[in-house]
């Protein structure tokens, strides 16, 4: 008499999950320190769009916070002209509230700290977001080389500004101080090592 054996049947391993996050299941614990910022709205007035602040009185804080100002008008000012760059030639009202929100919020990222600083970090906010929009262009456009090259180039051209506005906006912060640091020191016998200034007199 035969016994048949019961065929033997492997099961898969579970699969793991993944561990990685989602951009898009982001919650407000990944940002502990998120701010408030302010907000455009695009509005139709006799055939032509405008972009202009929504704005309660707390809001007038986070516009002092934003532009560093301590003058209302100077404040107001330098939003405003900010937004007029960034939304350039656009006549949609979708990508102009867009554009001028993305402003706002780096604006409020930045955390200018005086009306100097302001002035600043808005020609970078600005200058940050055309270079962008210009190696956007380029990237879609590779098929034409005139146009691929005359993008690509001004992209390079406005990354290379942004980093000396940068550069200019750590001196301010530095104010104009220079940090040296001394990582090796070697002093043989009978030989004297001085790190710091050394200032000779006259004579």
């Amino acid at each position: 008499m035969t016994i048949k054996k019961k065929p033997v049947i492997k099961k898969n391993p579970p699969a793991k999950k993944s561990e990685s996050k989602e951009v898009s299941k982001s919650s407000a614990s990944d940002f502990p320190e998120e701010q408030k910022c302010l907000n455009a709205s695009v509005k139709r007035k006799d055939g032509i769009n405008h972009c202009s602040l929504v704005m309660d009185k707390d809001d007038v804080k986070v516009l002092a916070r934003s532009t560093g100002c301590k003058v209302l008008n100077a404040a107001t000012t330098l939003i405003t002209n900010g937004m007029n760059a960034v939304m350039g030639g656009v006549n949609d009202p979708v990508i102009m509230e867009d554009q001028c929100n993305k402003y706002l919020a780096m604006m409020s990222e930045l955390k200018p700290k005086d009306a100097f600083e302001g002035m600043l970090v808005s020609q970078m906010s600005a200058t940050y977001m055309q270079a962008m929009d210009c190696l956007r262009i380029a990237a879609e456009k590779k098929e034409y080389s005139k146009i691929f090259d005359r993008f690509q180039n001004q992209g390079i051209k406005l990354m290379r500004l942004y980093n000396y506005q940068l550069e200019t906006l750590d001196k301010h912060r530095r104010k104009g101080n220079q940090k040296m640091t001394v990582e090796h020191v070697h002093v043989h016998k009978g030989g004297q090592a001085i790190v710091g200034n050394v200032n000779q007199g006259e004579g």
